[in-house]
């Protein structure tokens, strides 16, 4: 007797994809059912950068969490304290420096990963004059 083989084969696989697939076998005797469920994971990316009401940075993220938020100025991280506000509210990223000051000024990178990947995006802040942050 030569198996009986069925594939579902997916290409090109997107988030649209994820969910319950069922696979009915029938014959005369009866019929059988098995399932299975596809997760997919997507990996994070920026969809909008918010540069700057006064000195805070914002990004929004897609993909699939949890994710792991890491916010760096010129390349050493930044934790949360007095100076620096960072926060996460569902898929809105901010960053807020608070007395902004000339010692400041710099470059600001966010750095989003989970299981598959990471994104980063950065922004450089001047000062216009003595007082007036900028993001380039």
């Amino acid at each position: 007797m030569v198996e009986n083989k069925h594939v579902l084969e997916i290409s090109s696989v997107t988030t649209s994809d994820r969910g319950v697939y069922t696979c009915k076998a029938s014959n005369r005797f009866g019929a059988d059912i098995c399932q299975a469920e596809m997760a997919i994971i997507d990996k994070p990316h920026f969809i909008k950068v918010v540069k700057g009401t006064n000195t805070v940075l914002q990004c929004e993220v897609a993909g699939t969490g949890p994710f792991e938020i890491s916010w760096y100025k010129d390349k050493k991280q930044i934790r949360s304290s007095k100076k620096y506000r960072l926060t996460s509210q569902k898929a809105v990223i901010s960053l807020e420096v608070s007395s902004f000051n000339s010692a400041d000024v710099g470059e600001y990178e966010c750095v989003i990963a989970n299981e598959v990947g990471k994104c980063m995006c950065s922004a450089t802040y001047i000062l216009k004059d003595w007082q007036t942050p900028l993001i380039s």
